[in-house]
C-alpha cells in the first residue's frame, strides 16, 4: 500500500489485471508464530499512518488499534473458545504497546528537517 501511494504521488499509474490469477497459501511461514505475525501487521499499519496521515488521523488509528481492536480480538477468541488465540493476541499487543512510544517519536523525527552534513 505504501509503495502504491508513493508511486502514484510520483506520477506513476497502477494497473489492475482482472484476468490475472495467482495462488497464495496465506501464513505458510508464519503459522507457528502468530503473535509475531500480528505484531508486524499492526506495526506496519501504525507506521503507515505516521508516514501518511495528519495528526488527527494518526491519533484515530493509534487509539482504535491500541485500545479498541485488542478488545475485539479477545472477544473473538472468547467466542471461538480459543485460549491460544487470546494468548497470541495479548503477546502481540504487549509488543505493540512497548513499540508505540518509539513509533510516535519516529513521527517527530520525520517532521524535523534533516541537518546539513
Amino acid at each position: 500500500v505504501d509503495f502504491a501511494l508513493r508511486a502514484r504521488r510520483a506520477g506513476w499509474s497502477t494497473w489492475y489485471l482482472s484476468d490475472a490469477s495467482a495462488y497464495h497459501k496465506g501464513h505458510g511461514s508464519t503459522e507457528k508464530v502468530k503473535a509475531a505475525r500480528l505484531f508486524y501487521s499492526i506495526s506496519s499499519r501504525l507506521r503507515y499512518s505516521i508516514k501518511h496521515f495528519t495528526a488527527g488521523g494518526i491519533a484515530a488509528v493509534f487509539a482504535s488499534t491500541l485500545f479498541i481492536e485488542p478488545l475485539a480480538r479477545l472477544a473473538r477468541a472468547s467466542i471461538r473458545l480459543s485460549p491460544r488465540e487470546a494468548v497470541d493476541t495479548m503477546r502481540a499487543y504487549c509488543m505493540i504497546w512497548k513499540d508505540a512510544l518509539p513509533l510516535m517519536r519516529m513521527r517527530d523525527s520525520a517532521a524535523k528537517p534533516a541537518r546539513a552534513r
